[in-house]
């Protein structure tokens, strides 16, 4: 994008009369956050552990003396339910039992008020969930979903599939996901989920996987097959530790006899997650697989080996900073080992990536933020383009503007294009996190520090946010920068 030179000259002057007010302050930038599955977003007050319901139906289990029946060793069971209730009498009105219980806002009244729910789902199992799908008093209940995933266990099937979307619908089904898989055999869950459509088959069969016990993995894996849905095993890819999840994956995938569906596995994702973070796994395994990857798939076998190592390079130098003993960057910055240490150290750990040329500009990317010039003798003997390269992919780690100021010092000063054009994407890696945690003493510290080939950039950079194609980008950056004119024009 070219920016005006009159916009990048108003943008300036603007900066130029800020008076500097207080100290520019240190934070570390934040890491991208993985998304989650997300829920409803009704507000709802805050939960009991989901043990709670559990532990109060096992209490009067144990004071019942007149009950020969004990506990079981598994809390989430119907017969606990069943054991729990009996005797008990159901209000003439729940609802309004409810209701009345919640009013005294106290712990132990909620609990009672699950407990009623519970039993007015075993009595009148209709009634009761259109209560929990359209009153209010039953998101006050503080273990509302326990309660439901509770009467999963032992709510026909055909009750529960009529259950509306939304927040209710997910613990439910948790519940009559353990009810399915106690009860019925691989063979009726396929018929179940191969009747349903949308998103009642997708959430149940997320459910399923949720709650499937890993000493079965073998049988959710013909299920997975039977449905001819791959990516049912990526549901499952927790049930084990990651070392010994992959190895069973890796068995599934060898052993499958549709060599068409084993291919479909190797490409969901869940063992190219699992193997990315498996060093101890022989190299040329682990990259067998991830090649499997959509990604790799036209580009030419040595292209594709090269870029898988490189990537596998990546992720196992990062986890040998982050889980193997004494902390090395520490230890750097503080001047106790030198970068030749480290590397000597990741030669041993990774002779393959030492063959191909990788540490030092992954070893780059660790340390250059503890101290820039330090690190900058790993790829001092570089090519200036290689070098600037590596600095825009060390990007990422710069924690303060102090740091970024020493890494400037070590960038290559070339007028070369490869060199330059690296600068600039450099300022665009860094723009958004820099505004992001500084706000306007980001933009005063470009004014006053930066010399005006590196101003111009940061500052091209800075309007190449405000463009129009990112509008909530650019209305956080023009409240940022506080001049009425960048705010009217973008």
């Amino acid at each position: 994008m070219k920016i005006p030179l009159l916009f990048l000259s108003h943008l300036a002057l603007g900066l130029a009369g800020w008076a500097i007010t207080r100290e520019f302050r240190s934070a570390t930038i934040p890491e991208l956050a993985e998304n989650s599955r997300t829920r409803s977003t009704r507000t709802r007050p805050p939960k009991t552990p989901g043990s709670e319901l559990v532990r109060s139906i096992e209490s009067r289990l144990e004071k019942d003396k007149n009950s020969t029946a004990q506990p079981t060793n598994s809390p989430r069971s119907s017969e606990i339910i069943l054991r729990a209730f009996t005797g008990l009498t159901l209000p003439a009105d729940p609802s309004a039992a409810i209701g009345k219980l919640l009013a005294t806002n106290g712990e132990s009244a909620s609990l009672q008020a699950a407990e009623i729910f519970v039993l007015w789902a075993k009595s009148n199992p209709d009634a009761a969930l259109q209560f929990a799908s359209g009153h209010d008093d039953f998101n006050k209940i503080s273990c509302d979903d326990e309660a439901l995933e509770l009467v999963g266990e032992f709510i026909s099937l055909e009750l529960a599939l009529t259950m509306p979307e939304g927040h209710e619908r997910d613990p439910l089904f948790a519940g009559l996901a353990r009810q399915l898989i106690t009860h019925r055999t691989v063979e009726q869950l396929t018929v179940l989920l191969t009747g349903l459509e949308g998103d009642l088959k997708s959430s149940l069969s997320f459910h399923l996987g949720e709650q499937w016990p890993a000493e079965r993995l073998d049988d959710f894996a013909r299920l997975a097959t039977a449905m001819r849905d791959a990516k049912m095993l990526d549901r499952v890819s927790d049930k084990l530790p990651p070392e010994e999840m992959a190895r069973w994956m890796m068995r599934y995938v060898a052993e499958h006899p549709d060599a068409e569906f084993a291919r479909a596995i190797t490409q969901t994702g869940a063992l190219f997650f699992l193997l990315r973070k498996q060093p101890g796994f022989p190299l040329e395994d682990r990259l067998a697989e991830v090649m499997k990857r959509p990604a790799y798939e036209h580009q030419t076998p040595e292209a594709a080996r090269k870029d898988a190592m490189e990537h596998l390079a990546e992720n196992d130098v990062s986890g040998f900073f982050h889980n193997n003993g004494p902390d090395l960057r520490y230890a750097f910055h503080h001047g106790r080992i030198e970068a030749p240490e480290i590397l000597a150290k990741l030669t041993t750990r990774f002779p393959e990536y030492a063959a191909a040329g990788l540490l030092p500009a992954l070893l780059h990317q660790q340390l250059t933020s503890e101290d820039p010039k330090r690190a900058a003798f790993l790829i001092a003997d570089l090519p200036a383009a290689v070098q600037a390269r590596i600095i825009v992919e060390s990007a990422w780690s710069i924690s303060t503007l102090d740091t970024l100021g020493r890494v400037l010092d070590h960038f290559p000063d070339s007028g070369d294009e490869a060199v330059l054009a690296s600068r600039q994407e450099f300022w665009k890696a860094v723009t958004d996190d820099g505004l992001d945690h500084y706000g306007e003493d980001y933009l005063r510290w470009i004014n006053r520090v930066l010399e005006p080939k590196d101003r111009k950039m940061a500052l091209e950079a800075i309007a190449d946010r405000i463009d129009g194609s990112m509008d909530f980008k650019a209305k956080e950056i023009r409240e940022i920068i506080g001049d009425v004119q960048l705010r009217d024009n973008p």
